[in-house]
């Protein structure tokens, strides 16, 4: 019995001790240029900054000419994580790609006075990318013009605009690792998750060959619902055309709701036609439409966000 109950406390503390290990580290990894020239980030000229969060400081850990890297405990690296880059009296602001439980790395960043978002799209996208032919070009690209990912900047977004709610939508279910494609007016469109990347096979108007690939992320005009909720997050299930117009069947995910809603939707691609003015107030006020009545239907017939949801629709609607 006593060697049982010796036996029975050893692999107590084993399991104690396994439990009491700390979580795994996500982290953001870069080399930062200057000038064209690798940046010693050591040097007196040069700060990095993070911010804190539930009391506690990321690590950094660093030494010239490796990656500056940022380890934050737990993978806790989510919104509104940033890094501050300070050279001087310049500082830039980079809002890296949620970190989760992955280390984010960039070997390129081109220093730059600014506040600049890398969205998630962008960087899960080079897997992809890497098995891409060399010719390819694309943009917006990490590695590339930094000005593209400007604080506010409405550069390569495609809004959504819905035009028949859908009860279901089936999903492939032998989806490839590469995504969907379509073929349609000498473009091609591939597909997957929450973005499409575009491109035109042929000349462009200055009779060049255009080798690139635009690369959009699909969303509403607002991240957020109209009674305070967040939009989790959109999939495009699949493509079609009518006449002249590209649609999309997308399915959109309320974690507030706890559930999806699928529908049909016009997409409305930001280089082509700016969501300025009348088109901007004319998304603004079908989103809100559109999630009024997802909400609806997937809160049922009572509960007080119910009520919350009800209120603030019915306050819209007497400013419409």
């Amino acid at each position: 019995m006593f060697t049982l109950c010796m036996r029975w406390m050893l692999t107590l503390l084993c399991v104690s001790a396994a439990c009491a290990q700390p979580g795994y580290y996500g982290a953001f990894a870069f080399k930062l240029f200057y000038n064209n020239e690798l940046v010693n980030l050591s040097e007196q000229a040069w700060q990095v900054v993070t911010y804190k969060q539930s009391g506690t400081m990321p690590t950094h850990s660093y030494s010239f000419p490796d990656f500056y890297q940022i380890s934050v405990d737990g993978g806790n690296g989510k919104a509104p994580f940033f890094v501050d880059i300070i050279h001087e009296k310049d500082s830039m602001r980079i809002y890296p790609p949620t970190i989760d439980f992955r280390t984010v790395t960039f070997d390129h960043i081109d220093f730059k006075k600014g506040v600049f978002n890398i969205p998630n799209h962008l960087y899960n996208l080079q897997d992809l990318l890497k098995k891409s032919p060399d010719y390819y070009e694309y943009s917006p690209n990490i590695k590339g013009n930094w000005d593209l990912f400007a604080a506010h900047k409405e550069v390569y977004k495609c809004y959504l605009e819905q035009v028949e709610a859908l009860d279901f939508a089936g999903t492939p279910l032998l989806a490839a690792d590469q995504g969907q494609a379509m073929n349609w007016k000498s473009t091609s469109f591939l597909y997957k998750k929450n973005y499409i990347i575009k491109h035109h096979d042929g000349y462009d108007k200055n009779n060049h060959w255009d080798n690139k690939h635009y690369i959009y992320e699909i969303k509403n005009v607002s991240t957020a619902t109209f009674w305070g909720g967040q939009i989790g997050g959109y999939e495009i299930l699949s493509l079609y055309a009518k006449g002249s117009t590209l649609y999309a069947i997308v399915k959109k995910s309320y974690p507030d709701l706890k559930g999806d809603t699928f529908g049909v939707y016009k997409l409305h691609f930001v280089d082509e036609s700016p969501i300025t003015g009348p088109l901007a107030t004319l998304l603004k006020k079908q989103q809100t439409t559109e999630d009024y009545h997802g909400a609806m239907k997937l809160q049922g017939y009572g509960g007080a966000l119910r009520q919350k949801i009800e209120a603030a629709y019915n306050q819209f609607d007497k400013k419409e």
